[in-house]
């Protein structure tokens, strides 16, 4: 279902119909829909395209993950590097952080490409959310904390 008009009256469709949401998605195998996230949130590094919702779904399946957020810094060699804002569970104490960036980044190799494993591990005690409670994904690359970085 889509809206005819906006209320001034004027129609948000392009001149061949389509309605440009902003999301990226594609129509798999079976025709459902597979929705990869939005196209501003898109990660491009090394040439690659990361959908950093689906890296940050992968993490959160881990035991040493509380909540996970993946955004992207500036990268000398790959344009900009992929980065996981790791909030720790409890069964992470003692962990040493190169460690912990190891087995993540071997988990999403398992299930996503290799080129979406995170590079770079900033543990934080909280991720910023918006007033409405949604991840504020611009505010990430300001968070401090311990970092691991993989060369």
């Amino acid at each position: 279902m889509l809206l005819r008009c906006y209320r001034d009256r004027t129609d948000p469709k392009t001149p061949d119909g389509w309605f440009a949401t902003g999301d990226a998605g594609e129509i798999d195998a079976k025709g459902r829909l597979r929705i990869h996230g939005r196209l501003d949130d898109a990660v491009i590094s090394g040439g690659e395209n990361i959908w950093p919702a689906q890296v940050e779904a992968v993490l959160r399946r881990h035991p040493w993950v509380g909540d996970v957020a993946v955004g992207g810094l500036p990268d000398a060699e790959r344009g900009v590097r992929l980065v996981a804002y790791l909030v720790p569970s409890p069964a992470v104490q003692g962990i040493e952080p190169a460690v912990i960036l190891a087995e993540l980044r071997e988990l999403v190799r398992e299930q996503l490409a290799s080129f979406a494993a995170p590079r770079e591990l900033v543990v934080v005690a909280r991720l910023p959310h918006t007033a409405i409670g949604k991840l504020s994904r611009a505010e990430l690359p300001a968070l401090d904390g311990p970092r691991t970085l993989i060369g």
